[in-house]
């Protein structure tokens, strides 16, 4: 790990604050609390599959690897 110090913080807490914007976006379109923490797995496991964290995007098929720009924490996993 050879990253500056704040370059890690900063990108740590910007993958935050994306994160909770997407907490907040599912939270305030369903009903109740109950249901969105059901919701939130729908959100969250495609960023983990295609950020490149547990599959690396080489591996990825052409049609799929475009989903890995539109999750946040694709930046966040190459800081």
């Amino acid at each position: 790990f050879t990253a500056n110090f704040g370059i890690f913080w900063s990108g740590l807490y910007l993958m935050a604050c994306a994160s909770t914007a997407l907490a907040v976006l599912v939270g305030s379109s369903v009903g109740n609390a109950s249901t969105a923490v059901e919701f939130l797995p729908m959100v969250f496991m495609p960023q983990v599959l295609f950020s490149g964290f547990l599959v690396p995007p080489g591996l990825m098929p052409d049609w799929l690897a475009w989903i890995q720009w539109i999750c946040p924490l694709t930046y966040g996993v190459k800081i």
